[in-house]
């Protein structure tokens, strides 16, 4: 589940596939997502797959987005650099979608910053030093 905001307000629903290495010194953490988002209020729908990585227990998460942004009339192709910070099931993370098209589609967000939060289903760790 997620909330992005920019210029627009959107959800985002979708899964996420986490491998964790947690080690004393040097712990990992790679994911990929995938999901849609809905800007209600301008009905416009984005789909995206997500790749990021966490290298230590607590730091920066750095990835991507692909993404694909229509509003029915028109649509748009794009990628977006990710910055983020994960805590405890909660990710917050920002970036910028450059679009193919230059944004063809006024109502999507290129400037901004989102909250996910990840419930999770089963949990493999492997401790090692």
């Amino acid at each position: 589940l997620g909330y992005e905001r920019g210029l627009y307000d959107v959800v985002e629903f979708g899964m996420e596939l986490q491998r964790k290495k947690l080690a004393i010194k040097k712990s990992e953490n790679h994911a990929l997502a995938v999901g849609f988002n809905y800007n209600l209020r301008h009905n416009v729908l984005g789909y995206s797959a997500t790749y990021w990585h966490l290298k230590g227990i607590y730091g920066l998460t750095y990835g991507g987005d692909v993404l694909f942004v229509t509003d029915f009339k028109n649509a748009d192709f794009g990628i977006a650099p990710l910055v983020g910070f994960r805590f405890s099931g909660f990710h917050l993370q920002t970036g910028y979608k450059f679009l193919v098209n230059g944004g063809t589609i006024a109502e999507a967000n290129k400037f901004f910053i989102r909250l996910r939060f990840t419930m999770n289903k089963k949990t493999e760790r492997d401790l090692k030093w």
